[in-house]
């Protein structure tokens, strides 16, 4: 039997994430509030969200370094609750800042990147 988080608990977790691991906060949220498979968040990039759709599009994923096709062959949208598209307008805004600061001439297209990873190659 597979057991589902509650709010309360889901929400104690944010809540540690952003006190003790503010980076790793808003790929928590995304897949709290979306119930994507990790592989399909870590394939998100940034022309994927419509801020103005409050939604985004799942077409790949991130699998063993490799970006392949959703596990179910096909894209698809889902829709981002307020909280997450509050949480995701936030965070363009701080890799825009970082860009910005790091001499970057772009913001990395991934939407969950880390040191290394700000290809903005179509992978």
């Amino acid at each position: 039997m597979v057991e589902a988080w509650t709010r309360a608990e889901a929400e104690v977790l944010l809540g540690v994430a952003e006190q003790h691991e503010p980076r790793f906060s808003p790929l928590l949220r995304f897949l709290l509030s979306t119930g994507c498979r990790r592989g399909e968040a870590l394939g998100l990039r940034w022309e994927d969200v419509d801020f103005s759709r409050s939604a985004v599009v799942i077409r790949r994923a991130l699998t063993k370094g490799q970006t392949v096709t959703p596990k179910s062959g096909k894209s698809r949208t889902v829709a981002t609750p307020p909280g997450l598209a509050s949480a995701l307008f936030d965070l363009l805004a701080a890799r825009r800042s970082e860009a910005l600061h790091r001499g970057w001439p772009e913001v990395p297209a991934w939407v969950f990147c880390w040191p290394g990873r700000r290809s903005t190659s179509a992978t």
